[in-house]
């Protein structure tokens, strides 16, 4: 199964006609790009300030995490480069932002309890888990403290939904769905 199987199969509210999709390396180019067109296409269907925020928010954490967290990845002069993808769907209720990326199965679990974590914790609980982050984390060695999901999820207040797709070679598909409500 692939991404895009993947987002059909578990979002069937969407039609193809509401969906703009990207695979490939993701670069710091590649994200302003992308996160410039779904812009672009939330301004066209009349979307909120207020939505248009809140989805760059949660698109550019999501491309970043790929960024500095693909399997399969490339070392350039400016930085690092992910290979993955990416999904942008909408209706009228809500917007969905789906990213597929490699992982080592060696890293599973831990990306499932963090995000189990992340689900179970309300409002609260997840500035709480925010706050303890910012203080005792350091900065990983690809440049992240685990700070991106708790911060979307304590802004937006919704679930993550994810899943694991055995590529073989110690190597799995990470896939990873957030819906925005759409804040009309």
């Amino acid at each position: 199964m692939n991404l895009i199987e993947h987002f059909k199969t578990t979002h069937t509210e969407f039609g193809e006609e509401a969906l703009i999709v990207f695979n490939g390396e993701i670069t710091q180019e590649i994200v302003h790009s992308y996160t410039a067109l779904v812009g672009q296409t939330m301004t066209l269907i009349g979307a909120s300030e207020k939505a248009k925020k809140k989805v760059y928010h949660v698109l550019v954490e999501l491309l970043q995490n790929i960024c500095k967290h693909s399997g399969h990845k490339a070392e350039e002069d400016e930085g690092q480069i992910g290979q993955g993808m990416s999904i942008f769907g909408y209706n009228k209720e809500h917007f969905v932002i789906c990213t597929g990326n490699l992982t080592s199965n060696d890293n599973i679990n831990g990306i499932k309890e963090m995000i189990d974590h992340i689900n179970s914790l309300e409002k609260d609980g997840l500035k709480e888990l925010y706050k303890f982050m910012i203080k005792k984390s350091r900065l990983s060695e690809r440049g992240g403290a685990g700070l991106g999901f708790i911060d979307i999820a304590k802004k937006n207040l919704q679930k993550f939904d994810y899943d694991f797709v055995d590529k073989g070679n110690n190597t799995s598909m990470f896939i990873l769905s957030y819906k925005i409500v759409n804040p009309t």
